[in-house]
């Protein structure tokens, strides 16, 4: 029985040496037309020098390029579509003078692909299959498969991000667009929190406007602002992604210091060929702070003075 035993034991610990090197994809979400970055992340407990792996990838998608990340020590990376069938690519990670990868975890290879304008909104699969791995002191182990998931997002989206401004003070606010149609006018109102306003002539466009785009905005109530943004020539507005415009918010002196709220809502879309179209809401944060508050009490005192000048000394300014 104890001779069976420790059969099995050696049958199962190359098993578990394989499970401890796993290779892995992301769950991605993407526009039609785009490119998108796939991270591929390396989990070993093994010094591994070398790896193989197949990319199999949904119909309408295909390899642009790929590059090693800073684990790598003068490794390169190199591809091949092999399987036109099932759209697979074979990769191979290796070094001329046999390094090993650096650390134990994360991003080895990012992978750069290109999406049909085409694809149609849904989940697919991206998968990994046939992993190997060069052990230095094993030699070729094999890992298991791996799925993860592509997500086709054929909507058109308006969205800010997250800022940061002082009492008393104004700060500029982006406003993108990541657009999958030819929009030619865009319309949508801006919620602020209480204090907070648009100084005049506050929006500017970017160069994804042409010269015949004109944007305006009117205070429809305290802290709602509605604005269009459209072209007397009926332009498209150009490029699918980026900053559309910038608007400067003037803080008020008495609004208190923490996180608040703003959101874009009833966004519509003039879309070429397409009709007025809908985008869904968009929240983001907004930090205000006392401008000046080294402790973080909300508060500008004769403490932060003093720390902000101890802060100087210590730089040697």
């Amino acid at each position: 029985m104890e001779k069976l035993y420790l059969s099995l034991v050696m049958m199962l610990l190359p098993l578990l040496a394989m499970a401890d090197n796993v290779l892995k994809t992301e769950n991605i979400s993407v526009q039609p037309g785009r490119q998108v970055v796939l991270p591929i992340n390396l989990e070993n407990s093994d010094e591994i020098r070398a790896m193989g792996f197949d990319l199999v990838l949904p119909e309408g998608v295909s390899v642009a390029a790929a590059s090693m990340t800073n684990r790598a020590t003068k490794h390169q990376v190199t591809f091949k579509e092999f399987d036109d069938n099932n759209n697979a690519y074979k990769f191979a990670v290796f070094s001329m003078s046999n390094n090993n990868f650096t650390n134990k975890s994360g991003t080895i290879v990012n992978v750069t692909l290109n999406i049909d304008k085409d694809m149609a909104q849904g989940n697919y699969d991206i998968q990994l299959k046939e992993v190997e791995f060069s052990v230095p002191s094993t030699g070729l182990n094999t890992g298991a498969d791996y799925t993860s998931q592509m997500t086709i997002d054929v909507s058109n989206r308006m969205k800010m991000p997250d800022i940061v401004g002082g009492v008393g003070f104004t700060t500029t606010l982006p406003i993108s667009l990541d657009n999958v149609d030819n929009v030619r006018a865009v319309g949508f109102v801006l919620h602020l929190p209480e204090g907070v306003s648009i100084i005049e002539d506050g929006a500017e466009l970017s160069s994804r406007a042409s010269r015949s785009h004109q944007v305006s905005y009117n205070l429809v109530q305290e802290g709602e602002y509605r604005f269009a943004i459209l072209s007397m020539g009926n332009k498209n507005i150009r490029n699918n992604e980026g900053i559309l415009l910038t608007v400067t918010l003037k803080i008020a002196d008495d609004v208190v210091p923490q996180d608040y709220n703003i959101t874009l809502s009833n966004i519509e879309l003039s879309a070429t060929g397409e009709g007025l179209k809908q985008a869904d809401d968009y929240t983001a944060k907004m930090t205000i702070q006392t401008v000046g508050d080294i402790d973080g009490d909300g508060q500008f005192t004769l403490n932060d003075i003093t720390a902000l000048i101890e802060l100087y000394l210590s730089r040697g300014l």
